[in-house]
């Protein structure tokens, strides 16, 4: 069953020019892709925003876990 991540942005960034991306660790493959580039693992067209006291957070569903970190294009 998908679940909700939320993760919070740091302070100044542009919400709508925020991206996700999944660490993949293992093998020669192993590094940094856009979330949506890992086939199964993101479902499209979940992601939120929410703002609670000044801080914006992006909110997503992903079906398994993983490593992620938000980044600038």
């Amino acid at each position: 069953t998908p679940q909700r991540v939320w993760l919070p942005l740091p302070a100044g960034t542009d919400a709508s020019t925020a991206q996700l991306y999944y660490y993949h660790p293992n093998g020669p493959a192993r590094g940094w892709y856009p979330a949506e580039q890992v086939e199964g693992w993101l479902v499209p067209g979940s992601t939120l925003y929410l703002e609670i006291d000044g801080t914006t957070y992006l909110g997503f569903l992903v079906r398994h876990t993983g490593i992620v970190q938000v980044g600038a294009p």
